[in-house]
């Protein structure tokens, strides 16, 4: 059963859903003004850096832990380092370690690859900053979760060492939006609705080809991926984005461990520390992507 925080967050996100007919800034506006409605992880320190030309952020803590590359939610056309200022803080204190956003380029203004090469670009600093590729950890949520896998088979096909390990929180992974739950979950999903999904990924996808594997995660060769954990809430339009592509990175040989969050709305895990199941679910990141990742394989639920 959702807490009770958790239920009032979804209701307060239902009555303030955006619309496709609302203004684009608008919708980043609020999607913006999440990171200064929810304060930061206790001692974490903020710390802007032109990350190869591209914007972005380091949340800092005290600790000898992980770096992450965090790849943010928000269809491509929203979204940024404000937004996910307040989850990214939580995740480096949860890690004892750094975790960088970076601000990648959005669309209607920058259609695809624009976000993917920022993304790529990232990554080459990252390295270039003396970062041993092996010991940086990946996350992305929603559209952020494309960019990630996106980037792995791009690293791949150039011959660069992978991460060690990944970790997406309802990840998009689908262009052709052939996901049933899209449908099944259209009332339950208080954060995102199949038609805004719609307008945003056409944006960004402006005449390229929705089955690219670049793009779509559901399209793309898995084999030799890093250990992989996706969570997912039962309630969210992308649920089927995300048991889908556990399915097809299982059967590639990944080492996979699949979490359906019962009762879980679209990247609730952005909610932290108002909705206890966003700590606990940062909190469980931590574990996969501070331990040997993966190695708790499998399905369940939570």
């Amino acid at each position: 059963m959702p807490s009770p925080e958790a239920l009032q967050t979804a209701e307060m996100l239902r009555a303030s859903r955006p619309t496709p007919d609302m203004p684009l800034e608008a919708q980043r506006a609020a999607f913006d003004a999440l990171g200064s409605l929810l304060p930061l992880a206790d001692g974490v320190e903020v710390v802007a850096v032109d990350a190869g030309g591209v914007p972005a952020e380091w949340l800092v803590a005290d600790g000898s832990g992980p770096v992450v590359l965090h790849l943010h939610a928000g269809g491509f056309a929203i979204g940024s380092c404000a937004s996910h200022r307040p989850f990214a803080s939580h995740l480096a204190a949860a890690v004892g370690g750094r975790v960088l956003v970076p601000d990648y380029r959005l669309a209607p203004e920058h259609p695809y690859p624009a976000a993917n090469d920022d993304a790529e670009a990232v990554h080459r600093w990252l390295v270039g900053e003396g970062i041993d590729p092996t010991d940086l950890a990946l996350t992305g949520d929603s559209a952020g979760g494309a960019l990630a896998i996106s980037l792995l088979g791009r690293l791949r096909r150039a011959g660069v060492a992978l991460p060690r390990a990944v970790a997406l929180v309802s990840p998009f992974t689908d262009f052709t939006q052939s996901g049933a739950s899209l449908t099944a979950n259209a009332d339950l999903d208080p954060m995102l609705s199949r038609e805004l999904g719609a307008l945003w990924n056409g944006w960004y996808l402006a005449g390229a080809d929705p089955t690219d594997p670049d793009l779509s995660p559901l399209h793309a060769d898995l084999h030799g991926l890093p250990p992989l954990l996706v969570l997912v809430g039962s309630d969210e339009v992308l649920l089927d984005d995300a048991t889908r592509l556990a399915e097809r990175a299982r059967e590639a040989g990944v080492e996979v461990t699949l979490e359906v969050w019962e009762g879980m709305f679209h990247i609730w895990t952005a909610f932290a520390p108002l909705v206890p199941e966003a700590l606990e679910g940062i909190e469980r990141l931590a574990r996969f992507l501070g331990g040997a990742g993966g190695r708790d394989g499998g399905q369940r639920s939570t």
